[in-house]
């Protein structure tokens, strides 16, 4: 229950600090995309980091204390927020409308702006279909295939270390080359690259090559993180960021427990390797849906 709670309430937390993080950037006067590309960097950074520092926590002062030290961490964020990030208003689009009616028509307000923007009905729609067909590897079939494949879990643990690597990289490259590369290369560069070093699997290596492989995607991939939120900073006015923040991330969420029951069952049904050619098939067949939409092909800067 107090999982459940934890993310019921990261949800608008999540998105609050998105809605917020325009104004920060620009009252910094730094780069919009450059500032992106060093928040998603910071959180890959706690992401690699946090499962060894934890470990050797566990081991030096045990669990219990160890989420006690968890706790007050949290309370130490509360109180930078609190007193060194400015409290900055948005300018609401029409007065707020209180109780369950007034819920209820921001939530519609959120989900109608998303899909009176072409470039932003693509973009959730390719990520939610890349949630569906993709995330699953990491919860469902790389789990499965260590246990049959490797019969342990410290490679499984490489492999991901891996994925977290490759994911710094590649916000990092970002930084670096973002102003070199339109924003189209980076979108069908990144799912098709991710595509093709996932059609390793269907040899079924060794997990050097599938740690590889998995770090591969995630350097091509990971700059369409930060290219999206900027993406949508500069579409979404502030007063509207909360409620289409909340829509799209509601929108992408819902596809990935859904991939993970699909390929659960296709596990169970077809076997581990037929799942993995309907993997990559599927994820091959993603760029060139994508490529078929001339929003996405035609992206640009606004100075552009």
């Amino acid at each position: 229950m107090l999982v459940f709670l934890g993310a019921v309430l990261d949800g608008p937390g999540r998105t609050a600090r998105l809605a917020l993080f325009p104004e920060l950037v620009r009252g910094a006067r730094l780069n919009l995309e450059r500032a992106n590309a060093g928040y998603q960097s910071t959180s890959r950074i706690a992401e690699l980091l946090a499962p060894p520092l934890a470990g050797l926590l566990i081991a030096v002062i045990g669990a219990a204390n160890l989420l006690w030290l968890n706790a007050a961490s949290f309370l130490v964020s509360t109180l930078i927020i609190g007193y060194a990030v400015p409290v900055i208003a948005s300018t609401a689009t029409r007065a707020p409308l209180g109780g369950a009616r007034g819920y209820l028509r921001e939530v519609r307000e959120g989900f109608q702006f998303v899909f009176s923007k072409p470039v932003l009905v693509w973009m959730t729609l390719s990520f939610a279909a890349g949630s569906l067909i993709s995330e699953p590897l990491y919860a469902v079939i790389l789990p499965v295939y260590a246990n049959l494949e490797w019969g342990s879990a410290l490679q499984l643990g490489i492999v991901f270390s891996a994925l977290g690597a490759g994911s710094l990289i590649g916000n990092l490259l970002y930084v670096t080359l973002s102003h070199r590369l339109s924003r189209s290369q980076v979108l069908f560069g990144g799912f098709a690259i991710r595509a093709l070093a996932f059609s390793v699997l269907l040899t079924m290596p060794n997990w050097w090559a599938v740690a590889a492989a998995v770090f591969i995607g995630a350097v091509a991939l990971e700059p369409i993180n930060p290219m999206t939120m900027t993406i949508l900073q500069e579409q979404v006015p502030s007063g509207m960021r909360g409620r289409v923040f909340g829509a799209r991330g509601a929108l992408q969420a819902s596809t990935f427990p859904i991939g993970i029951v699909i390929y659960g069952f296709l596990i169970s049904s077809l076997g581990l390797h037929s799942t993995l050619i309907v993997f990559v098939v599927l994820n091959l067949i993603l760029p060139v849906l994508m490529a078929s939409s001339k929003v996405l092909r035609t992206l640009s800067r606004p100075d552009s």
